[in-house]
């Protein structure tokens, strides 16, 4: 019976069930690591007892047994130090559900600069509360220490898509494609907020460059991915706006009339090969359904 306890609990540690399991399944859990965590520790080696230790520690936490949670988060301490920067995301999910999420935010602020996984919770947390403005900031000021990250700028575009501040979301992916310009999806992404700010734009005149530059991008994305779904979609879809522009000179209609031809073509072509994802099929008919 506990060597399937453990092995149970061995099984969501590897899965992360713990993380998306029902209500009464999670309070199984909890009830077995309770009951057989400690007692085998001594049959366990070290790091599969602290990974245990660990999850037992999230589950206390989830079915609101704090002192459970407390008692294995000070084991966690006492084996890996206050500077380990797993202990410190786990001290600040404990004061989140314990105390506040102004003292875990000013807890996670006074750790090392350089503790990453500090940066993400408190970046998370900001995030979920809403704090658009100050996550921006946190972002970048992450990014002056380590400027080549090139998620953390991936992350602060959506930010500023968030914020409707499409000039800067640009900027950060150029940021990204300087150092991954082989990057197909950036490309795309740049092409859809590009899509998107023109819609802002004052005056159909700066529509259409915005327009011409969002299919540039997405040109560039099918360039170095041929079989791009959404690289092509964007090709199809801005280029047909642009053709229901009644000022779009005569040279630059029958372009994009050819593009979009190309485009549907390939989008018909990526539906009847035979290797093509069920994803890809679907999103690439309801483009041509438009």
């Amino acid at each position: 019976m506990a060597s399937r306890a453990i092995e149970r609990l061995l099984d969501s540690v590897k899965s992360g069930r713990y993380y998306s399991a029902g209500p009464e399944e999670i309070q199984e859990l909890y009830e077995l690591s309770q009951r057989y965590l400690y007692s085998k520790q001594g049959s366990l080696d070290e790091q599969t007892f602290y990974r245990l230790l660990q999850q037992h520690f999230h589950l206390a936490l989830i079915t609101g047994n704090d002192s459970a949670a407390k008692l294995s988060l000070q084991r966690l301490v006492d084996r890996f130090g206050e500077e380990s920067s797993v202990v410190g995301v786990l001290k600040a999910q404990y004061m989140e559900m314990t105390e506040s999420v102004e003292a875990a935010q000013k807890y996670l602020s006074s750790r090392d600069v350089n503790d990453y996984s500090a940066f993400k919770r408190k970046t998370v947390i900001l995030k979920q509360n809403g704090n658009w403005k100050r996550y921006v900031e946190e972002l970048l000021q992450y990014l002056d220490i380590c400027p080549t990250d090139t998620e953390v700028w991936a992350e602060v575009a959506e930010a500023y898509l968030h914020l409707k501040l499409y000039g800067q979301a640009i900027h950060c992916l150029e940021e990204v494609v300087v150092q991954m310009p082989q990057a197909y999806n950036i490309f795309a992404r740049m092409g859809e907020i590009t899509h998107i700010s023109a819609t802002v734009a004052p005056n159909p005149a700066e529509q259409i460059l915005k327009l011409k530059d969002s299919v540039t991008l997405f040109l560039r994305s099918v360039e170095l991915c041929p079989v791009y779904v959404r690289g092509w979609s964007g090709v199809y879809v801005v280029s047909k706006k642009l053709l229901s522009y009644p000022k779009l000179q005569a040279a630059d209609k029958q372009t994009y009339q050819d593009l979009q031809a190309v485009a549907k073509s390939q989008l018909e072509t990526i539906v009847n090969t035979s290797n093509a994802t069920p994803e890809n099929i679907e999103a690439a008919n309801s483009i041509l359904k438009l």
